[in-house]
């Protein structure tokens, strides 16, 4: 089951999730001039950055080795009318040329969570 959470006084989200394949991960968000993520998963750990773009979207991308060799990632998040968000994670294995959809879920975001996504200064 996936499970979003504010942590940290509101600084941080922390997200447990299982793809449509079955493998499961960690993901600990915060924001530092930029939103940060560090996943951790069965196919091992990947260090992501990025922002919100001109529709809304949250886009975060980094890359990884894994022992098939370098994969750059792509995680969109997208805000729904109904007040959840859609996340896909698109991958590539050849710089970017082809990018494969590998997960796609609809998260029910919780209020505590949306608070949560907010850039702000602690006082």
């Amino acid at each position: 089951m996936n499970s979003i959470q504010s942590i940290a006084g509101g600084f941080g989200l922390l997200d447990n999730g299982v793809g449509v394949d079955g493998g499961s991960g960690k993901s600990l968000n915060s924001y530092n001039r930029s939103w940060q993520q560090f996943w951790v998963g069965l196919g091992g750990v990947l260090e992501l950055a990025g922002g919100l773009d001109a529709d809304g979207r949250m886009v975060l991308s980094g890359e990884n080795v894994t022992p098939k060799g370098r994969v750059l990632s792509r995680i969109t998040w997208t805000p729904n009318e109904d007040g959840r968000v859609r996340q896909q994670w698109d991958q590539s294995r050849d710089d970017g040329a082809d990018l494969a959809d590998r997960i796609r879920r609809i998260i029910h975001a919780q209020r505590i969570v949306l608070n949560a996504i907010q850039p702000r200064q602690k006082v």
